[in-house]
């Protein structure tokens, strides 16, 4: 399904005032609250303030459309085939210690499937663009995932939790002591670490929680860039309503299947949850 007319300038222009948002906010000792779940995450002004700002410019736009974010969505009734899937501030965690590794993200979703993203990162000013069939950028100039071809010297971020829907705690240790693979990072931000395998300076990102808002965009944005997106099992996957996938590998393409096997042998379902 095509793309509606000016849904691209809006969500580039509505990322710009994101980060804008996120910037005027951002400082050492940032008060922020916890909103209780079983992580504990942390919620600051910035997000809740991103995603208001979202459901009303949504709403006056594109009236017909839905929205689900992180703190808040609303939905049309009917729900109809097009819905906004936003995390306001993904890495709210170092957003809130004044650490800059943070990004805002906003898919377009049509019965599902990914057809339109945006990621920004306030600090930098990148903006990551993609639509379904027309390739990826990064700051208007094409963009494209690494070459390398297999594990070995390959870079990548591993995002575990104890609070995961898998307990991937030994997939570090495997990726590190037993493939090859050269570096991993743990950076609380599966947006920005995601971004960075678009433009190929990760090769790969394994991701074990259940959110959709924190990968709808990641899809059509890598994928368009030439990489591959998977559930965390290596299944393709929506992106719904119910806010619900199971993990996800985010890759160059030519790693995926060996990065998978890996997994797949040291994932276990977590029994904490």
């Amino acid at each position: 399904m095509e793309v509606p007319d000016g849904a691209k300038d809006f969500a580039i222009n509505f990322a710009k005032k994101a980060g804008a948002i996120m910037r005027k906010h951002f400082t050492v000792g940032l008060k922020k609250e916890y909103k209780g779940d079983a992580n504990q995450s942390p919620v600051t002004a910035a997000d809740l303030e991103i995603n208001a700002a979202l459901i009303d410019a949504i709403r006056e736009k594109f009236p017909t459309h839905s929205i689900l974010a992180e703190e808040e969505s609303y939905f049309t009734e009917p729900r109809g085939e097009y819905l906004w899937i936003c995390d306001p501030l993904d890495g709210t965690r170092p957003f809130a210690m004044g650490i800059p590794v943070s990004a805002f993200s906003l898919a377009l979703t049509v019965n599902g499937q990914s057809i339109l993203g945006v990621i920004h990162d306030p600090f930098t000013e990148r903006m990551f663009v993609a639509e379904k069939g027309k390739g990826a950028t990064m700051d208007e100039k094409p963009t494209r995932v690494s070459d390398r071809e297999t594990l070995q010297g390959a870079q990548g971020d591993v995002e575990f939790t104890k609070k995961g829907k898998y307990d991937i705690l030994d997939l570090p240790r495997a990726l590190l002591m037993e493939t090859g693979v050269s570096s991993l990072a743990k950076i609380p931000s599966i947006v920005y670490t995601s971004a960075m395998v678009a433009c190929g300076q990760f090769d790969f990102v394994v991701f074990p929680m259940t959110t959709a808002h924190d990968i709808a965009a990641v899809k059509i944005i890598v994928e368009e860039a030439g990489g591959t997106v998977t559930s965390l099992m290596g299944n393709e996957q929506p992106y719904t309503y119910d806010n619900t996938i199971d993990g996800a590998l985010v890759s160059n393409g030519k790693i995926h299947n060996e990065l998978l096997k890996v997994v797949k042998r040291v994932a276990v379902l977590n029994p904490h949850i």
